[in-house]
Parts: C-alpha cells; structure tokens; sequence
C-alpha cells in the first residue's frame, strides 16, 4: 500500500492536507509524492529477527532538527499521533529505546534516498551547501556512533570494552578512542557493568 508525504515540514502539513499513515506491522514502506517520480522505500532495521514496525504505529514523516546541535545532526523521523492537530503533543517512534530516524548523513549518502533528498531542498529544510558538505565526509560514518556537539547524550553500552565516539562537523570527523572505561584492569579482564544508560559525554 503507498502511503502520500506531502511535505515534511511540520509547519506546512496542515496547509497541505497531508494524511496520517498507518504504518503498523510494515516491513519495506512505500511513499508516494506528486511532486517526484518516485520515493524510495523505507525499511526498519531487524529487530530479534523481525524487521517490522511495531502495532498501533499511525503518524507521519518528518524533518526533524535539534536547536541545541548543528544543522548536520538532522534526520527524517516518525511523528506517533492520530491527526495533525495532535502532532506537538504526539511522540516519535521509538526503537530499543532510541528515536527511529533516517540522519542526514544517511540520506546524503543512499543512491536510493535522492527523492529524500530533493524534497529537502526543495522545502528549504536543508540549504545546498550543507547537502554539499555532508556529501564529502565518510559515508561509513551513518552506521557508527556520532557525536555533533561535545554536550550531546547518547546511549552506551556499559559492556563494551572500549568507547570509539566521532565527533563530527559538516567540514571534518574524527574518531577518538577510549580503552577500557568499564573493565577492571587489576585482574583479568572482567566486565563491571551491564545494561544500557543515556549520559552526557563529559559530566
């Protein structure tokens, strides 16, 4: 079934009559917009096996853009509500515990998302010049940890043997290393903590 985006400005949706769409139990999603030959499909990454989205899932796509972090950190994400008029008081999907998103640098860097990419700049929501720049950093980047702003939160895996964050600009990114934060380096190697919290990166 296609579903229609419209827009993906938040402001704009109510103006231009765009649809809740029912996502619920999805798996390789197909929008369609009258603007664009073709939008591509989007999927959810597997989950304990099963790439779907989860029941009750209605809302719309949306450009989503932190005022605390740089324009780089956008991302498309998923809008839960039942009309428009409910949009502000709706929550983003959430997967594992973390807000389904397609970022920027994701977009920029899948041939499929052109379409993604020409409703951006066609609605203003992303200038030439940051799309120009994304473009040039490391297309492996999307998969890993990213970091935009030395204050962000992020969700770490206390069992991991070391933390490698990369701290990105639009110009430049750089991984840094941190050996053995949760090990106890005075026997052999032991894990000292389990489970996953969301923290600052300096406290």
């Amino acid at each position: 079934m296609k579903r229609q985006v419209l827009t993906l400005d938040p402001s704009k949706m109510v103006s231009l009559k765009q649809s809740i769409c029912d996502i619920s139990l999805g798996t390789r999603l197909r929008f369609s917009n009258s603007n664009v030959e073709s939008f591509p499909r989007i999927h959810l990454q597997r989950i304990d096996g099963c790439p779907v989205f989860p029941e009750d899932t209605r809302g719309v796509l949306y450009y989503h853009s932190n005022s605390t972090l740089p324009p780089i950190a956008g991302e498309v994400r998923f809008r839960i509500c039942d009309s428009l008029e409910d949009f502000d008081r709706g929550s983003d999907l959430h997967v594992l515990k973390r807000p389904w998103s397609l970022s920027l640098l994701r977009i920029v860097h899948t041939p499929n998302f052109a379409t993604l990419r020409q409703m951006l700049l066609h609605e203003g929501l992303v200038d030439t010049q940051l799309m120009s720049d994304v473009s040039r950093l490391p297309p492996k980047l999307q998969d890993r940890l990213l970091l935009f702003h030395i204050s962000q939160p992020f969700v770490l895996d206390l069992a991991q043997c070391q933390l490698e964050p990369n701290l990105v600009t639009r110009h430049s990114c750089q991984k840094v290393k941190f050996p053995n934060l949760f090990t106890d380096r005075r026997q052999v190697q032991t894990f000292l903590y389990t489970g996953k919290r969301k923290l600052d990166f300096f406290l």
